[in-house]
């Protein structure tokens, strides 16, 4: 089967389990702060990415990755949501009336990106369709395409020339995404 897009649970899966990709010995390991970090941590960590790339993005990627914070802040509202409810950290010491207001506000923005899903999910499917198409004939036109017949929904997804950057093997990315999406 050839993807026309990244699924909301192919991209659930990539979030429960991103820490199993093999670590990139070129990136360097940052410090988001987590729960106490500064709001833009992320963004600027993003932004550089992006800044450094000697080639830019395309809509395509930028949607993808979208989603897939999206996914994730959906992934943390319900995380944050059952710690409300449970009296967990950092509501633990938090009295019951404050505890049910953020569990609803959780939820509330559980249901924010649920219903934005569906939308951007179609924008992505519109977006992914024509890319696809051009690395499916990039890839059938390689001269080593028959050896490469396993990799192939890898080659879709991850290029030869960010792995070759991350300093990762398609066989790294290949047995992830097989394992995960």
């Amino acid at each position: 089967m050839i993807p026309d897009s990244v699924s909301h649970q192919a991209l659930a899966a990539l979030i429960a389990n991103s820490d199993k990709l093999p670590a990139s010995p070129v990136l360097p390991s940052l410090e988001f702060g987590a729960d106490a970090g500064a709001p833009c941590n992320l963004q600027i960590a993003i932004l550089a990415l992006i800044q450094q790339s000697r080639s830019g993005v395309n809509l395509c990627q930028l949607v993808t990755a979208l989603l897939f914070l999206l996914y994730n802040a959906e992934s943390s509202f319900q995380q944050w949501h059952q710690r409300a409810v449970n009296g967990e950290p950092p509501f633990d010491h938090d009295d019951l009336q404050d505890r049910e207001a953020t569990a609803m506000a959780m939820a509330e923005f559980v249901a924010v990106a649920k219903a934005i899903a569906p939308a951007l999910e179609d924008l992505n499917r519109a977006l992914v369709g024509p890319l696809v198409a051009r690395r499916i004939q990039q890839i059938g036109q390689r001269p080593e395409a028959e050896e490469q017949q396993g990799h192939f929904y890898s080659q879709l997804l991850v290029s030869d020339e960010l792995l070759d950057d991350l300093s990762l093997t398609r066989d790294d990315v290949t047995q992830f995404l097989s394992a995960h999406i």
